[in-house]
């Protein structure tokens, strides 16, 4: 049993580093084989349990509708056969073995593998970034910024960003002094990788994500509920104001950071994306297959923003719209919501740290899909994570009986 469950352990910690990093080393390294791997031991781990151990799991039907819905889809994608072995081998698969690990692992252990994943990308991209210079640091226009392991710059300073939402919970929530002092090295290792990005996103989701861990921590102290719905009101209040101050002067704020008001190109992505989503508004062009070459949305948007386009509308409600369409948005807004009520009745009965961290990660979610292509995506963590607390909660709920 032991042993089983070690290499349970190690085979979601490597899937978590893969399904986080996109690092091309050549011919030689193939990410989606390697990733196969592990979803085949997964497979027949999940295969033993139910047929010999004859172990039931909770699911859900809104999900397995989106996955539903997704291979679904490939019948009217251009590019049938991709997208139907996308769906199906790296979307619905990952899928039911995150399903499967919410089943089996408790909360505090997935934030404790977490952090080991995080501690081994943190690791392998300074030894990328001081040995393997060509690798981990960006040329061209962004030369000299670190990426360490990572695909780019914004994406090893988001991804850092969200694996650090992990340790700021163990750091909070151990009560051995010596495993405190090393996650407080840890949050300051990470913490300076993403400042080294010079990505101004990254920092400034950092920013905001570690003002909602100190407003979490702190509200839960407060025991007293009218204390609690003055906070709130006034905290909303607030954000409210802060909003419609950045809104009505984004172009002076977006200038200071070096920016202007297209987004590094991305506002032409965005109207290429949304003229195709216009045309097929309902259904989409099929999952998977919206970026795969000869296919009439990759010239579209190519001719349409007349550079070279690295796989994603850089916006994840417009690719999910692009390759679901509207059905596919309402399902997963509908399970995003249904998440985030049962999140919140758990949390008034019993107003746990776990809770919390639960919204910070949708946060985050919410946040970085308006910039990156992040959520309903094969082989990529965010998704994983989001089925993660979604059946951990709706298996809670059961036990509770709520």
């Amino acid at each position: 049993m032991k042993k089983q469950f070690f290499l349970d352990s190690l085979a979601f910690i490597f899937m978590t580093i893969l399904s986080t990093t996109y690092l091309d080393l050549g011919s030689w390294y193939n990410r989606n084989l390697i990733i196969s791997f592990i979803y085949i031991y997964f497979l027949f781990r999940i295969l033993f349990d139910i047929f010999v151990r004859k172990v039931s799991f909770t699911s859900s039907k809104i999900i397995c509708s989106i996955l539903l819905l997704s291979v679904v889809s490939s019948l009217w994608s251009e590019t049938f056969r991709y997208s139907l072995l996308t769906s199906l081998l790296f979307l619905a698969l990952p899928t039911f073995i995150i399903i499967y690990i919410a089943n089996i692992y408790s909360f505090n252990k997935v934030m404790s593998l977490t952090n080991y994943a995080a501690g081994i990308m943190v690791v392998l991209s300074i030894v990328f970034i001081f040995f393997f210079p060509e690798y981990g640091i960006e040329s061209g226009i962004h030369e000299g910024a670190w990426k360490g392991i990572f695909a780019s710059k914004n994406n090893m300073a988001l991804s850092i960003s969200f694996l650090s939402i992990s340790t700021l919970y163990l750091f909070v929530n151990s009560k051995n002094r010596t495993f405190k002092t090393f996650y407080a090295i840890q949050i300051l290792i990470q913490l300076f990788l993403i400042f080294k990005t010079t990505s101004t996103t990254g920092i400034v989701v950092l920013i905001f994500l570690i003002a909602c861990y100190i407003f979490s921590t702190f509200f839960r102290r407060i025991k007293n509920i009218y204390i609690r719905l003055s906070l709130l009101s006034f905290s909303g209040i607030f954000v409210f104001l802060l909003s419609y101050h950045l809104i009505i002067n984004i172009s002076d704020l977006v200038s200071r950071f070096g920016k202007d008001m297209t987004f590094t190109g991305r506002d032409a992505i965005w109207e290429a994306c949304i003229i195709l989503i216009k045309q097929s508004p309902f259904l989409g062009y099929g999952f998977g297959g919206v970026y795969k070459e000869n296919t009439y949305t990759k010239e579209f948007i190519d001719s349409y923003i007349n550079w070279e386009l690295i796989g994603g509308a850089h916006n994840g409600y417009l690719d999910l719209l692009l390759n679901l369409g509207i059905f596919g948005f309402i399902l997963v807004t509908f399970a995003a919501i249904i998440l985030v009520v049962r999140n919140f009745k758990l949390l008034s009965l019993d107003n746990q740290l776990k809770n919390y961290i639960i919204y910070i990660y949708m946060i985050f979610i919410l946040i970085y899909n308006f910039q990156e292509s992040a959520f309903l995506k094969e082989n990529y963590m965010l998704w994983n994570y989001f089925v993660y607390f979604y059946i951990l909660i709706k298996v809670e709920k059961i036990k509770r009986k709520i």
